[in-house]
């Protein structure tokens, strides 16, 4: 993803076809591995509710992230067979943004999968 976009705003080609290949990954993995935990959060009562919030936020932020990136593929994907430039060269500090709050989203994710499960893969 970060390829794709960075590439394409310093004024390389759109990979469309890599990005598209990282949203069906993301839509397959990542997008139904959240649902799947995110129905199972709020049961739990060792999970405090400060941690509830942030899985939350962390839900949200990745949805919204996720929904935005497919609105900006399709209309880039639109524009290069317009023989036009693509949102992300046409915007490049919003797609510099975007990449941050992409970031905030994964580095997110990946701290609380190792606040909540961490201590169990590096205690065996």
């Amino acid at each position: 993803m970060l390829y794709s976009i960075i590439s394409n705003v310093r004024g390389g080609p759109f990979r469309w076809k890599m990005l598209g290949l990282v949203l069906v990954f993301e839509l397959c993995v990542n997008i139904v591995y959240m649902v799947g935990r995110s129905a199972r959060v709020d049961s739990s009562t060792e999970i405090s509710t400060a941690m509830k919030l942030f899985f939350a936020g962390h839900g949200i932020l990745s949805l919204a992230m996720f929904v935005a990136l497919v609105f900006a593929y399709i209309l880039s994907v639109i524009d290069v067979k317009e023989g036009k430039p693509t949102i992300f060269e046409r915007r490049p500090a919003m797609a510099y943004v975007f990449i941050g709050l992409w970031m905030v989203s994964v580095l997110s994710g990946e701290a609380l999968f190792f606040i909540r499960y961490g201590e169990a893969l590096f205690s065996q």
